[in-house]
């Protein structure tokens, strides 16, 4: 495989042949850089569409949040959001109706003494 040093040399072996026939050298150059522009740009304008709607999901993510939470930062939601489970650890439980059944059986032992429920 040829190194970078004799591909710069074959390049300046040419040039002076390809530099006198500018009426063909300058097309070709012009139409290289038009190719790849144009490749360049269609690939860049799907990852640029691909971003941009990215972008409007999160903001309409961001929209969403703030309107049901009705706060002004991800802070503020933070503290509701543990403030509200700290909440539900005291919230009153309902027993099943296995776990009354339970209880009334038990109940029936103490019929003459204290019963305590916590």
């Amino acid at each position: 495989m040829p190194s970078l040093q004799d591909w710069l040399q074959d390049v300046a072996n040419v040039w002076p042949v390809a530099w006198a026939n500018r009426a063909t050298l300058i097309p070709i150059l012009v139409g290289i850089v038009v190719f790849e522009w144009v490749i360049l740009s269609f690939w860049y304008s799907g990852r640029l569409a691909s971003k941009e709607a990215e972008i409007r999901l999160q903001d309409r993510q961001l929209a969403d949040y703030r309107e049901k939470l009705h706060v002004a930062s991800p802070a503020e939601a933070k503290a509701i959001e543990a403030l509200e489970q700290w909440l539900r650890r005291f919230e009153p439980r309902q027993l099943t109706d296995d776990q009354k059944k339970i209880l009334i059986e038990r109940g029936r032992v103490y019929e003459h003494h204290e019963l305590t429920i916590i």
